[in-house]
């Protein structure tokens, strides 16, 4: 199906982004075109997932996934946008 493809290209993305945070200009050098806004809304779906689950399960744990899910798309938002 396209959207478990999707689903699956958009978790390598973040998935190469997490290994490599320090790496961040390159990737958004090398993988422009699959910063699309299919890519942002799969972040903001992660963020919103983790959000809920620390409402319901109080894990505070799942708050830094939050912060880190919308500081990766403030700062691609930047890095492919300008300020």
């Amino acid at each position: 199906m396209q959207i478990d493809e999707d689903m699956e290209k958009h978790d390598k993305l973040l998935k190469e982004i997490q290994d490599n945070p320090t790496d961040l200009n390159a990737i958004v050098a090398k993988r422009r075109k699959d910063f699309t806004g299919d890519f942002f809304r799969y972040l903001a779906l992660l963020s919103e997932t983790c959000d809920s689950l620390e409402d319901r399960d109080g894990n505070y744990e799942s708050t830094w996934d939050v912060y880190y899910f919308d500081g990766l798309c403030a700062f691609f938002y930047t890095k492919l946008h300008g300020s």
